[in-house]
């Protein structure tokens, strides 16, 4: 049996300025996957706004820090692409 050490990250995550490195890596990942949703065009604006907020809500449970202002304006500047190519009014950072 070989031993593999965990996975890292890469270097190169956006910081959405949490504090911990896990809970920017949480938030990165839910960040990316609703990006894909989006892009994928396999959910309307508001499903993916309601996915964000679920997930949003259950990081900030364990990371209190990411309700601040800076998190959530990080969030809606790497969707940004996303709603735009969707067609979709840009992600207002109070709306998850």
């Amino acid at each position: 049996m070989t031993e593999t050490s965990p996975q890292q990250p890469p270097d190169d995550l956006p910081d959405f300025g949490l504090v911990d490195d896990v809970g920017n890596q949480r938030l990165d990942l839910l960040v990316r996957e609703v990006g894909a949703v989006i892009r994928s065009g396999s959910a309307e604006r508001a499903e993916a706004v309601e996915a964000l907020s679920d997930g949003f809500r259950e990081i900030s449970a364990q990371h209190p820090d990411a309700t601040d202002i800076t998190v959530r304006d990080a969030v809606v500047r790497e969707l940004k692409a996303a709603f735009e190519e969707a067609d979709w009014p840009l992600l207002e950072p109070f709306e998850f």
